[in-house]
């Protein structure tokens, strides 16, 4: 027999649940008018321009148009242009469409073995060498083929002025130059540097080279964007790469003659910092950011939805400065000192995963989200810009042993004495004799492992200087 039931139990027990209920809807609903309060409160007000806002405004706003016939960029985005012009019109259609090309018609105009030597290069692999050796019977035709596009980009290497003009209102209103016919110029001028190499013409070799080298660290000085500048250093990584290879073709007596003064020269601080790019880059984000909110509130105030209650959510000042900070902080940790750098950029990768693992803030809660999103984007720039001078050294250490023959097993001990280090650490090179490579000892994931290769000196037409 179960329990007797009472029937005043359950309706005395009824209300008294439901009371209880009505309470703790009541309490939670008290508490998120608490909290709606308290963030109306918080976010009464937005902030004032900050110092870093102003001064990367100030930095932006310093920029200067350059003349014309001076325009790097302006000749680089000219480059098919100029070539037809100097090629006739019926090299016009092959040459407009280079800078299309698709990955088959790239690799039928340079031919297997260069394609593939050049793809072996270009991923830092470490049979680059051998490959591109094996090629060098390929190159004259292809040189021969693009002469209109190698002219071109010769002239262009003699302009010094980069500008960009202000950051557009939107990203995309933003045109940026295009550059893949400018790279594949510069290709034709290293391989056409190899192939003088290989006849012995020393002086040939050193003033394209340094054309070449002083062009592109004019841009890793004068970029104002952050593309500009990316493709500026991949483009001296690539000169310095390729060319010394060209350089060790030479016989031992002309390794002088054909070694680019501006390859003497450190990476400068201008060159390696990213202040004025990143300035850019926030001045843009900012232009699109204000655009963004205001054409959000407009779109509430027309629907008659509550426009302050976003406002109360969303500071564009706050955010401005937030994303201005981040942007300082990150320029100053990846313009440290090269002994410190890489203590300063694991500190900076510390403060971005902070950043970006608890992004919630009472306080412009979607200013706060939004700037956690961009900030991981902008971290590893400085890796590669300061691995050209890790590479830079390596190469002068590269071409001092070629220079006094020295021998595949006396390599390790001659790089222990070379007063070319490593500007991390300060300690010489590493000798990779399966690879019969000097390894760079980069910090950033593509040089970690990036090599300079070893070529001994072999019987070598004799030098023209």
């Amino acid at each position: 027999m179960g329990m007797p039931i009472v029937p005043g139990r359950t309706r005395k027990s009824m209300p008294r649940a439901l009371r209880a209920l009505l309470w703790s809807a009541l309490a939670i609903v008290l508490l998120l008018l608490m909290l709606a309060a308290v963030v109306l409160l918080v976010n009464r007000r937005d902030e004032v321009p900050s110092g870093d806002a102003r001064a990367l405004e100030a930095i932006v706003a310093s920029a200067r148009p350059v003349d014309p016939a001076d325009d790097a960029l302006a000749g680089l985005a000219s480059l098919g242009a100029t070539a037809v012009e100097q090629a006739g019109p019926h090299a016009a259609a092959r040459l407009v469409d280079a800078a299309g090309r698709d990955a088959r018609s790239r690799r039928a105009a340079r031919g297997e073995r260069l394609d593939d030597a050049l793809g072996a290069c270009s991923a830092r692999r470490d049979d680059c060498a051998r490959l591109l050796a094996a090629a060098e019977p390929d190159m004259p035709a292809w040189i021969a083929r693009e002469a209109a596009l190698l002219a071109a980009y010769r002239q262009v290497l003699a302009r010094r002025g980069w500008h960009e003009g202000p950051p557009p209102r939107s990203p995309m209103d933003w045109r940026p130059a295009p550059l893949s016919l400018a790279l594949q110029g510069q290709e034709l001028l290293l391989m056409q540097a190899f192939v003088d190499a290989g006849a012995g013409d020393a002086t040939a070799v050193r003033e394209a080279l340094e054309a070449d080298t002083r062009f592109w660290r004019g841009g890793l000085a004068g970029a104002d964007t952050l593309l500009t500048k990316m493709v500026a250093t991949a483009a001296v990584q690539r000169n310095l790469a390729l060319g010394t290879l060209a350089v060790q073709r030479l016989p031992a007596t002309a390794i002088a003659a054909a070694i680019p003064p501006a390859w003497k020269l450190p990476v400068s601080a201008s060159e390696r910092s990213l202040l004025g790019v990143l300035a850019w880059e926030w001045k843009l984000g900012d232009n699109f950011m204000r655009r963004t909110s205001a054409d959000a509130r407009g779109k509430l105030q027309a629907r008659g939805a509550d426009a302050p209650s976003f406002n109360s959510l969303f500071k564009p000042q706050a955010t401005s400065n937030a994303n201005a900070a981040m942007m300082r902080r990150i320029a100053d940790a990846s313009g440290a000192p090269y002994p410190q750098l890489q203590r300063s950029l694991r500190q900076l990768d510390a403060w971005i995963e902070d950043r970006t693992r608890f992004p919630y803030s009472i306080y412009n809660p979607v200013g706060r989200i939004l700037g956690s999103i961009a900030a991981p984007a902008y971290a590893g720039y400085g890796r590669r810009l300061a691995d050209l001078e890790a590479r830079r050294r390596a190469v002068l250490a590269v071409l001092g042993l070629h220079a006094a023959g020295i021998a595949p097993v006396q390599v390790a001990s001659a790089l222990a004495s070379s007063p070319h280090r490593n500007p991390y650490t300060g300690r010489a090179f590493g000798w990779d004799a399966a690879a019969s490579c000097v390894r760079i000892g980069g910090i950033d994931r593509a040089e970690g492992r990036g090599c300079v290769a070893y070529v001994p000196t072999t019987a070598s037409p004799t030098p023209t200087h």
